[in-house]
């Protein structure tokens, strides 16, 4: 009987050491790809500016490291579940997991006792020996459950925080390609301004010739066209800079000045939320809200803490068991052991008071975060608003400009308007474009925002 223990025990050791060296192996895997990665700048990919905007939140969400990191939180606080119930007592919902096997083994060599004057390092005996032993955590007061529970929150909140993330980068994505689409519109406005301005200055200098105008008329559209080529490097910069700041948010390679050209490259579609009434849209704030969501897990994680803290101030219970041999003898051993800590200097005390003040801070952070949610979601909807009216106004705008600039053409065509005339027109027209743009850019930033907030799916992704 007993050898057929032992050999069952010795399997079990044996898996177990074969795990341990598969989960080695994965460790070193992973210590050298992290090398290889610190040890230059990372190859990232370029970003999809011929695709769609859903392609582009799924680029980002890819190569984000921000989402990396989220992600991998998650995987730590599962891991940490994992270890939790590894440790949970026999008595309880995930028993035997707390069980701790271990097996050892020797050989040593021993001279026989002899009096100081003789004594020489000649070796008499050898001896082998081995040992098995068992540790069984019996009872625990609910020390494990109630980590156990704490934990359980904190994944969720790890899980939220990964949503919150990722909305949080869809948002930045949209936001990038919105002052990209933008920045686009108005160095295009920039180009005819100054393609405006100097075919006043050629008309000017041609009457300032017949001597229909002074040289003064000159100098002020010389001064013009200047301001709207300095109008148009800056337009060109603010391009570039939209670029770099759509490659931050998309986490992607260099982006090349050839990759931003008329702005057709970016997708143009935007959505249009689903209209819901203002206690329709406060009840998704305080139910669905990725980061109302977070504090509301993590003070369920602090109210388990508390539970924690009062278990550990009860004795444990445990079992054990073992059997050693010492060529030719061996032993078996078996007990229970009960443990109550009497005095620690108040600490597992102190830990009580202290879980409770870090219940009551979540509790407050629960409450500022739902303040925070609340003025943003304010925030978003009056932008969004502001956004729809400014797109009503520059469209009425762009189409009076359109029936002017067509006008225009005709009169132009047939003698009746000049070269300076058809430029303003199209000037009018150029500048009721970006007025529009402005406004798709301002809708799109507040449709990100409130699609963050409530934690909904955009319809267009």
């Amino acid at each position: 009987m007993m050898r057929h223990v032992i050999g069952k025990s010795l399997v079990l050791g044996l898996v177990a050491i074969g795990v341990g060296c598969s989960t080695v192996r994965q460790a070193r895997q992973a210590q050298e790809e992290a090398r290889a990665s610190v040890a230059s700048a990372p190859d990232r990919p370029p970003v999809p500016l011929n695709g769609t905007l859903a392609e582009l939140v799924d680029f980002a969400l890819t190569n984000r490291p921000s989402v990396l990191s989220a992600r991998l939180a998650v995987t730590d606080a599962r891991l940490r579940m994992k270890e939790i119930a590894a440790n949970a007592p026999v008595l309880s919902s995930t028993p035997w997991n707390a069980a701790d096997f271990s097996v050892g083994g020797g050989y040593s060599e021993s001279s026989v006792g002899e009096h100081l004057s003789d004594f020489d390092f000649t070796t008499k005996r050898g001896k082998a020996t081995g040992s098995l032993s068992l540790d069984l955590l019996v009872y625990d007061f609910g020390r494990n459950a109630a980590e156990a529970r704490a934990q359980a929150d904190r994944v969720i909140a790890a899980e939220m925080s990964l949503q919150e993330c990722e909305y949080t980068v869809f948002r930045e994505v949209v936001a990038g390609v919105a002052s990209l689409r933008e920045a686009l519109v108005f160095r295009l406005v920039a180009e005819t301004n100054a393609v405006a301005a100097a075919a006043h200055l050629e008309q000017v200098r041609l009457r300032e010739s017949e001597g229909e105008a002074k040289k003064l008329d000159v100098l002020k559209a010389e001064l013009t066209l200047a301001q709207a080529v300095e109008s148009l490097v800056g337009a060109s910069n603010d391009v570039v800079t939209a670029g770099a700041n759509l490659v931050q948010a998309a986490g992607g390679g260099p982006l090349g000045l050839e990759n931003l050209g008329s702005g057709r490259e970016i997708a143009s579609e935007w959505g249009h939320l689903v209209s819901v009434s203002s206690d329709d849209i406060i009840q998704l704030v305080e139910t669905n809200a990725p980061a109302m969501r977070v504090a509301r897990a993590r003070a369920r994680a602090a109210s388990a803490d508390v539970d924690r803290a009062i278990a550990d101030l009860y004795p444990t219970l445990s079992a054990s068991a073992s059997f050693s041999w010492t060529d030719p003898l061996w032993y078996l051993r078996w007990g229970v052991n009960a443990a109550q800590s009497l005095f620690t200097g108040f600490r597992k005390t102190t830990a009580v008071d202290r879980s409770v003040v870090a219940l009551q801070s979540a509790v407050a952070t629960f409450n500022e975060t739902s303040l925070n949610v609340r003025h943003d979601l304010d925030l978003a909807l009056a932008a969004r608003e502001n956004a729809a009216e400014m797109m009503r106004t520059a469209m009425d705008t762009r189409r009076t400009a359109e029936e002017n600039l067509a006008l225009v053409d005709e009169q132009y065509r047939i003698g009746e308007a000049n070269r300076v005339d058809y430029a303003d027109a199209l000037k009018a027209v150029a500048e009721a474009r970006g007025a529009q743009a402005k406004a798709e850019a301002a809708a799109l930033r507040a449709e990100a925002t409130i699609y963050q907030v409530l934690g909904l799916a955009p319809e267009y992704l």
